[in-house]
């Protein structure tokens, strides 16, 4: 499963303890409302909870060292207490396990803090189940990536088994452990067996009630597309899966542009610091007036969702629109993201149609008529 997916749910398996207003934005995949809500929290009161709210807000995000930062700043709160919130130092040391996987890379430091929530999860007896079952999933997770297969799945057993009541955030789980038991067999080439886990955890999806996850349901049509390109389905059921997955990646963030001179953006950067539209607004002004590094506010504008094909689609336009023979290079840079874009999109007629469009800013007229081609065969 996508590197992107596993950070999505490690997040949301860590919001038990949190204020109500930021589980429901991020369950709902308001994302941007849970950043604000946490964000006006913390500047209310300065306590583990609201510094912990932070983390999960900005770790979405991939803003993994601001993430840490206010991890550490939640668990120094609580060391100084006598009587610390248990479940909330859990799901802290959760989240410090998590940003050592996606950002440190390192297996070792990730299991030493997974190993201690859990210690912490299963001694107490108020430890809220939803947020123990996504601990499992994530060991499990790990385990498998480690070449421990029996452990990993023994872990998704666990995790199974705490979602026997009605609450619809467990749908969530089931739907992650499925797909991820989906991915052990389409490593071992059982494509058959592969698709039929994807299903469940589809299904599980259209029973969460209000709750809902775009990024899983969008990487759950991705799967199923590649299973049946593996198992041979007609070209209709794979290309109707892959449309669903782009349909729903490119649904957020939404790109907005404000019109505003550098000094304006760069203002409101501060107060939306995780805005694509303005990084990449941003990022244009700079390579129109061939300053500092551009490429630092388009990686920005790509790391808050790496699967949206219009981001990237986005960006070359940008270095489209400000080629000349003077900056040839940023034609290169034009056509590594368009290739991107399509390699996302495959069946999207859409990133054909705007790809075209940027081949023909960059004078490119052989290859935007061979992007209208392929356009017209998704039709």
């Amino acid at each position: 499963m996508k590197k992107l997916i596993f950070t999505v749910f490690l997040l949301i398996f860590s919001l038990s303890a949190q204020a109500v207003g930021t589980i429901d934005y991020i369950l709902k995949s308001d994302y941007e409302m849970a950043y604000k809500t946490a964000e006006s929290e913390l500047m209310k009161e300065k306590s583990a909870q609201n510094y912990y709210n932070m983390c999960t807000a900005v770790f979405y995000f991939h803003d993994f060292k601001q993430a840490k930062a206010y991890c550490n700043s939640a668990l120094n709160i609580l060391d100084a207490q006598k009587h610390p919130d248990k479940e909330l130092k859990s799901d802290i040391i959760m989240q410090m396990g998590n940003i050592y996987s996606d950002y440190y890379k390192n297996t070792d430091v990730t299991f030493d803090y997974y190993k201690l929530a859990k210690d912490l999860k299963e001694t107490n007896p108020d430890t809220d189940r939803f947020s123990l079952a996504g601990l499992y999933t994530s060991m499990g997770y790990i385990y498998y990536q480690t070449g421990k297969r029996d452990i990993a799945e023994s872990f998704y057993d666990k995790a199974l088994k705490l979602c026997s009541d009605d609450n619809k955030k467990f749908n969530f789980i089931k739907a992650d452990v499925y797909s991820k038991k989906a991915k052990i067999y389409f490593d071992e080439k059982n494509y058959n067996k592969a698709k039929e886990y994807y299903l469940l955890a589809l299904n599980e999806l259209k029973f969460s009630g209000g709750y809902k996850n775009i990024i899983l349901e969008a990487s759950l049509n991705e799967n199923m597309a590649k299973v049946c390109e593996k198992i041979g389905n007609n070209k209709s059921e794979i290309k109707e899966y892959y449309q669903k997955s782009y349909e729903l990646y490119k649904t957020y963030p939404k790109i907005e542009f404000s019109g505003k001179n550098e000094k304006e953006i760069t203002m409101s950067l501060k107060s939306y610091p995780y805005d694509v539209g303005l990084n990449i607004e941003l990022g244009e002004i700079m390579l129109k007036n061939r300053e500092d590094n551009p490429k630092v506010y388009f990686d920005k504008a790509i790391g808050i969702n790496p699967k949206n094909a219009d981001i990237y689609l986005k960006i070359a336009e940008a270095y489209a629109n400000n080629y000349s023979k003077e900056m040839y290079f940023f034609k290169i840079e034009a056509q590594r993201y368009i290739k991107t874009a399509i390699e996302i999109a495959p069946y999207s007629k859409e990133v054909f149609i705007k790809s075209a469009q940027i081949y023909k800013l960059l004078k490119m007229e052989k290859e935007s008529q061979e992007m209208l081609k392929k356009a017209k065969t998704l039709t």
